[in-house]
């Protein structure tokens, strides 16, 4: 199930193993395509029809035909049909930087090389979304922390979150209304080069 309602709509509840895929993502039909399997059978959840035939567009124009289906986003009716359903949990940027600070969290970073050289988080972890097909990239934090995932603005930290999840990862948030390059406003100072 691809689910390509903005992150917000999907933490608050959606299908179960669900992927959130925001169709209002840059690139969305490429990004689809570095993380997912385009053999494998995809039911698209919507916000509303345009927005399911937007997805479908943008996922066939990169080779991907195996489209079940879709639906427009219900909570009710799924709930009423007994379908398995989740929740999601996001931090913002200032619960981030007090996890940076505290060294209470694994921070995944799914940026590009580029954008990750002009400044990271020491100690975090580079995992750009075109790796994001083999989930065990990402290491499993020890001692029970968070794992955080962010990006530049939120949308690719949603679907990678959403990607770790649905592979039965439970430690995880997306990082929204921002991203690391914000940091440096919340105190947090921002490493250079590789």
């Amino acid at each position: 199930v691809l689910d390509c309602r903005h992150p917000d709509h999907f933490d608050d509840g959606h299908l179960a193993g669900a992927i959130n895929l925001p169709v209002s993502s840059p690139g969305v039909g490429t990004r689809a395509g570095w993380a997912l399997d385009p053999a494998q059978p995809i039911v698209i959840v919507a916000e509303d029809e345009p927005s399911a035939h937007a997805m479908i567009s943008a996922l066939q124009a990169v080779g991907f035909w195996a489209l079940d289906g879709y639906c427009v986003a219900d909570l009710d009716g799924w709930a009423q049909a007994e379908l398995p359903l989740a929740r999601s949990d996001s931090w913002d940027l200032d619960h981030l930087a007090e996890g940076v600070r505290r060294g209470g969290i694994e921070l995944v970073d799914v940026r590009e090389l580029p954008e990750w050289m002009t400044g990271h988080v020491a100690g975090s972890y580079h995992v750009p979304l075109q790796r994001l097909r083999d989930v065990s990239s990402v290491p499993v934090a020890p001692d029970g922390r968070t794992t955080a995932v962010a990006c530049a603005g939120g949308m690719r930290a949603a679907f990678a979150a959403s990607l770790l999840r649905r592979a039965g990862r439970h430690d995880i948030v997306r990082v929204a209304g921002g991203g690391i390059g914000d940091l440096g406003a919340h105190g947090i100072e921002l490493a250079l080069g590789a």
